[in-house]
């Protein structure tokens, strides 16, 4: 027995950890507690006295010590990853200034960003914070309701704007809410018409705060904000002005009240701003955002070789939809997270063991911005991975994001699958996720695939469920019977129309995807120049055309275990026919889309 009173702090956690795999959790806890009587803000101490709760499933506790133990050390990546894991699925209602503090420094650390229930955190705390609630009310607004509009009007009280909180969550974030989405647009009003008025409702300094802050939130959404007619003329003003300035340096203010509007790329003068960057700290940020990265991204692309040609067609009309709109825009990745995710689908281990532990060839066929090909590389770091697209905006936008995670084993090459089977090349595994249902004939980029195979190799595809993307499916079918267009201004005219075009099930169906707050994806989600969807009686008939089989379903934790509740007998999860019975009573099961385990017969 160790001595308590004796033993190092590091020695305490040690025995704690043991006990605590031997579910002997009080004991555990004894000696975590030694270890913080003598340092009550011990980190280590408090995250694992947080490990310790949660085994016995204290999941308020649990996260009230990972929050403690941020605040000791917010250096430390593994104290956010586990609160956002834990504070994202039970949400942290009531409004805490430790709360507070936990998610303010999550906001700092880039790799947590793009995480769905960091966003989800910031935005559930943002309306349980009193001084937010008081000035705005967004809690008590209904969605798409005629009166946020005057409501959003009569705002006075600004100061709960100008808090790291607030200003970090809309700086790196968007919030996927159609009533938050309305509230950005209300105060990015409100900022513009400060600059006219007499009576000013921001000091200088402020109007420079949160103008860097919105024109990020408008950049990372592709610019899919509303604006007024009033607006546009007011903003056409603006550029006039920034343009006349020939050689003397610009006013900063007015350069960030613009790339609230419209990126900086789009100004004449861009290359002259960009080289008066150091004049204008205050909004260099978005300097480097919206001119110097995208210069960058330009000039990617002229390096990036081809592995055969794009057929004309659909592959040319799919390739030039991505070339003006990149798909998906992210901005991090966990690394520490991806492989965290694989680990709880044990059947993903069991299938794909062989790959883990070689040097492998995988292709991910359709990579897009690079995302897939990252997880891949991170899952898979004695592979080499080879990665494929049609688009060289999507390329780039992956090489960048490759080379700021210091991936070594990626090589991005502009290809189409319907000539990857004259490259005489072949694969241990093949990914092709969200791919194959814009082919024209899914079926033929299907064979090209199975057929780079090698004899023992893998695939996972991914493929649109229809009863998922019911609401996008009749979506889909009410802007081609009314005309809409797929360039900018025809996709704002739909979302502006959406409210009164659209059934409010089908309203609230697409309104609840992330990809409906981001033009480029939101193109991708409604406007795509090809589509398909499936049933798995269809899948199950394509495998057995392809002979083929399924292994088994890359799906959230929750749904394997419930399925496997329903279907005990069905140890490995691939059998098609149960899987078609479970979908049925749970429609939005397969919502982002199909993704299953597969390998030749």
């Amino acid at each position: 027995m160790l001595n308590k009173a004796k033993a190092s702090t590091a020695a305490l956690l040690e025995a704690a950890d043991v006990l605590l795999k031997r579910e002997k959790y009080s004991e555990s806890e004894g000696y975590i507690l030694e270890a913080l009587r003598r340092d009550i803000k011990d980190a280590r101490a408090l995250a694992a006295l947080a490990e310790v709760n949660l085994a016995q499933k204290k999941i308020k506790e649990a996260i009230t010590f990972y929050m403690a133990a941020i605040q000791s050390d917010p250096a430390t990546l593994l104290y956010k990853e586990r609160f956002i894991e834990l504070g994202g699925e039970h949400r942290v209602a009531i409004y805490e200034d430790l709360t507070d503090t936990a998610i303010t420094e999550c906001l700092k650390t880039s790799h947590l960003l793009d995480c769905t229930k960091l966003q989800g955190l910031w935005f559930s705390h943002l309306l349980s914070c009193p001084d937010f609630e008081t000035a705005f009310g967004l809690s008590q607004l209904r969605i798409f309701d005629a009166e946020n509009k005057p409501r959003f009007k009569q705002f006075s009280n600004f100061k709960p704007l100008f808090t790291a909180r607030f200003l970090l969550g809309i700086k790196n974030m968007t919030i996927n809410h159609p009533i938050f989405e309305e509230f950005i647009v209300s105060i990015r009003t409100h900022l513009l018409e400060d600059q006219k008025a007499e009576v000013k409702r921001f000091t200088y300094q402020e109007s420079l705060l949160l103008g860097e802050a919105l024109s990020h939130y408008a950049f990372q959404t592709d610019y899919i904000l509303a604006m007024t007619p009033d607006e546009k003329k007011t903003i056409e003003d603006i550029r006039r002005n920034i343009e006349s300035r020939g050689d003397m340096p610009v006013e900063p203010l007015g350069l960030s009240i613009f790339s609230c509007y419209m990126p900086l790329y789009t100004l004449s003068n861009a290359e002259k701003i960009a080289a008066q960057r150091e004049l204008f700290p205050e909004i260099a940020s978005i300097i480097d955002a919206q001119i110097l990265e995208y210069n960058s991204l330009k000039k990617t692309t002229e390096t990036i070789s081809s592995l055969t040609s794009i057929d004309a067609g659909t592959s040319s009309e799919v390739k030039e939809q991505y070339e003006s709109f990149p798909y998906p825009r992210w901005k991090s990745i966990s690394q520490s997270g991806i492989l965290r995710g694989w680990s709880k689908n044990k059947r993903n281990e069991e299938i794909a063991r062989n790959i883990r532990h070689k040097k492998g060839k995988i292709l991910s066929a359709g990579c897009g911005t690079g995302m897939e090909a990252i997880m891949l590389a991170t899952i898979f770091p004695n592979s080499e991975i080879l990665a494929i697209d049609l688009s060289l905006s999507s390329l780039s936008y992956a090489i960048k994001k490759s080379t700021a995670l210091g991936i070594k084993n990626i090589t991005f090459k502009q290809a189409d699958i319907l000539h990857m089977g004259s490259t005489g090349l072949t694969f241990d595994y093949i990914v092709s996720g969200g791919v194959l249902h814009h082919m024209k004939d899914p079926l033929a980029g299907w064979k090209i695939l199975r057929d780079l195979l090698r004899p023992d190799g893998l695939m996972t595809i991914g493929l649109y469920s229809r009863a998922a993307r019911s609401a996008i499916i009749d979506t889909r079918l009410a802007i081609q019977n009314n005309g809409y267009a797929s360039d900018q201004d025809g996709m704002m005219a739909f979302r502006e129309a959406a409210p009164k075009l659209l059934e409010e099930a089908t309203l609230n169906g697409i309104t609840r995807f992330s990809d409906y707050y981001n033009l480029s994806m939101c193109r991708d989600l409604l406007f795509h120049v090809q589509e398909h969807s499936y049933s798995l009686p269809e899948i199950k008939s394509l495998l057995t055309e392809l002979n083929m089989r399924c292994l088994g379903f890359m799906t959230h934790t929750n749904t394997l275990e419930n399925y496997g509740k329903i279907y005990p007998e069905d140890a490995l999860k691939n059998n098609l026919d149960n899987w078609t019975t479970f979908e049925a009573a749970h429609p939005d099961t397969f919502g982002e889309m199909y993704l299953f385990w597969c390998e030749k017969i």
